[in-house]
């Protein structure tokens, strides 16, 4: 369904683009509920539910970077970014 294909922004900065529409199908596919779209902030938030806990991923497309935020059994809430992810690693 994804390559680990990435093209660079606008910028020439070589930052990853993930192409929202694959973004959005990697989620349905593994579960996810669409929760809100910020084409201003390039953000696509998503929600999951694990054991009883919700988790809620934020995609910022244009630069690859996801955040997970989640309340941790020992550590409470808790955030995990990871930059410059491509299709594959998304999924």
């Amino acid at each position: 369904v994804f390559d680990s294909s990435s093209s660079s922004d606008s910028s020439g900065r070589g930052r990853p683009t993930l192409d929202l529409d694959d973004v959005k199908k990697i989620a349905r596919k593994e579960g996810c509920e669409l929760i809100s779209i910020s084409k201003k902030s390039r953000v696509v938030s998503f929600r999951k539910d694990y054991g009883g806990n919700s988790v809620r991923i934020n995609v910022y497309w244009t630069t690859g970077t996801v955040g997970t935020c989640l309340d941790h059994p020992r550590q409470g809430k808790t955030q995990l970014f990871r930059r410059n992810t491509d299709m594959k690693t998304l999924r």
